[in-house]
């Protein structure tokens, strides 16, 4: 198929890479930084409406939903890695089955998490310690909006095929017109109906189904690499089998992420409700910190992943190390405000005093060492865009998840105080980098030569084809 040009998609292999970078990384950031205000709406609209025990609820089901959802988005990024890599080698046909494969996959899954967290939600609440006096509503909440799994997995995975193509503005508009959606929608539900809970998820679940349906015709419409087409709507299996080779160790290193930090959420709530509403407030805050570092992590991916394709390995080095400098950069200015502006910000998600002060030891450590986690991302993310997204996951279990288990069993027992629990994450994350580093620099060489042999290889074929003629 001839190349088809769409003015929303853009090529990652040619052009500044600072500039270009931080352009589209910009609505990357926004779009993360969107989702989590909506989310801190949700929060506070809990707050202010119904009370702290429905905040602690809410937020005693955060790393549940974590893991049903971020094991099957994990797939997006093996989908948007193969797809970048067909925009850099200019592979039109094969962008068709990508897209159709990567869509159809994200139905199926949604069903999947839909069924089994309605039937399990309780059992697996109790099993992350969850208390009594919060079960019923924390278990009311995980249902319903775990019931709209389909529409998030459909959103997510179609975000994700924009992104690859170098379309990071629509993603976030959509965010944001579903955003403003769920904030009327919560109150709607709250005020109108007297719900709790169960109205944020509802409204939640109702503007992420538009945000969905604005992505679908967004990829409908398209004439480039993200067009969506129906009649590509199964399970590819070539291609599904390369999104798995990418997606699957990501999905693992995900759910595995997810599962440690149910154990850490478990060891959380052994200090009880205020501990857990104090934590929840905390956890809406540095989760912006986290989300602008990882949403440069993303961006650089997408450029990795089209600058393999088209066997720019020079480009490919400079985008690692812009991305790594922006990250640290942008994370600890980040960081120093979130924490010198604790009070004002951890009020409009606490209620009480004794949860402001657990609170603030979460943000202690968290807002000054999250940039950590993000040069962490970028490499784990460069990895997985040059087809070592195995040995990413093996480092992650070994360096972060394994880590975070033993240091819970070991340094934490030996001293049971609420801020040793945040201690792990920045140590977890030093030993990840360092393993990084110690393995993506002889990778980088050896693509390196195989592109040049590669190149030399077809010039050779040229200069004979023409001394034939």
């Amino acid at each position: 198929m001839a190349t088809m040009v769409d003015k929303h998609e853009v090529d990652l292999t040619k052009g500044p890479i600072f500039s270009k970078l931080i352009k589209f990384a910009l609505p990357f950031v926004f779009t993360n930084i969107l989702t989590l205000l909506f989310h801190a709406t949700d929060i506070a609209t809990l707050r202010f409406m119904v009370g702290g025990k429905a905040v602690a609820a809410v937020s005693s089901t955060a790393s549940l939903t974590s893991l049903f959802i971020n094991f099957f988005v994990g797939f997006s990024s093996g989908a948007s890695v193969v797809l970048s890599k067909c925009v850099g080698s200019n592979n039109v046909d094969k962008a068709r089955r990508i897209v159709g494969t990567a869509m159809c996959f994200s139905i199926i899954a949604g069903i999947f998490i839909m069924i089994v967290a309605w039937f399990g939600a309780e059992t697996f609440l109790r099993g992350t310690d969850c208390p009594e006096n919060l079960l019923p509503q924390a278990s009311k909440y995980l249902r319903v909006y775990l019931l709209g799994a389909p529409i998030t997995l459909f959103y997510n995975l179609g975000a994700g095929m924009l992104r690859a193509v170098g379309d990071s503005l629509r993603p976030m508009i959509y965010l944001m017109i579903s955003g403003v959606a769920n904030i009327v929608l919560n109150i709607f539900f709250i005020a109108v109906f007297n719900l709790t809970v169960e109205g944020v998820a509802i409204g939640t679940i109702s503007s992420q189904l538009i945000s969905s349906v604005l992505i679908f015709i967004a990829m409908k419409r398209s004439k480039g690499f993200s067009r969506f087409e129906f009649k590509f709507l199964k399970i590819h299996g070539k291609e599904f089998l390369e999104i798995i080779a990418i997606g699957l160790p990501t999905a693992i290193q995900s759910s595995l992420f997810s599962i440690s930090n149910v154990l850490i959420q478990s060891s959380i709530n052994t200090f009880g409700e205020l501990a857990i509403e104090g934590d929840g407030g905390a956890k809406q805050i540095d989760a912006f910190i986290y989300t602008v570092g990882n949403a440069i992590a993303h961006a650089s991916m997408s450029f990795v992943s089209q600058n393999l394709g088209a066997r720019n390995m020079e480009r490919v080095k400079k985008t690692i190390n812009t991305a790594i400098l922006c990250t640290i950069v942008i994370q600890l200015a980040f960081g120093l405000i979130c924490f010198l502006w604790a009070q004002p910000l951890l009020s409009l998600f606490v209620e009480t005093e004794g949860a402001f002060i657990y609170g603030k030891e979460r943000l202690l450590i968290m807002s000054l060492f999250y940039f950590m986690s993000g040069v962490m991302d970028v490499f784990q993310l460069s990895m997985r865009a040059m087809g070592k997204s195995t040995t990413s996951m093996i480092l992650a279990i070994f360096f972060v998840c394994i880590f975070r288990i033993i240091w819970l069993n070991s340094f934490f027992l030996l001293k049971p105080v609420f801020l040793m629990i945040f201690i792990s994450y920045p140590v977890s994350w030093a030993l990840n980098i360092l393993a990084h580093i110690l393995l993506i620099l002889p990778l980088v060489k050896k693509l390196t030569k195989q592109f040049s042999k590669q190149r030399q290889g077809e010039k050779t074929t040229q200069e004979i084809s023409q001394t034939n003629l």
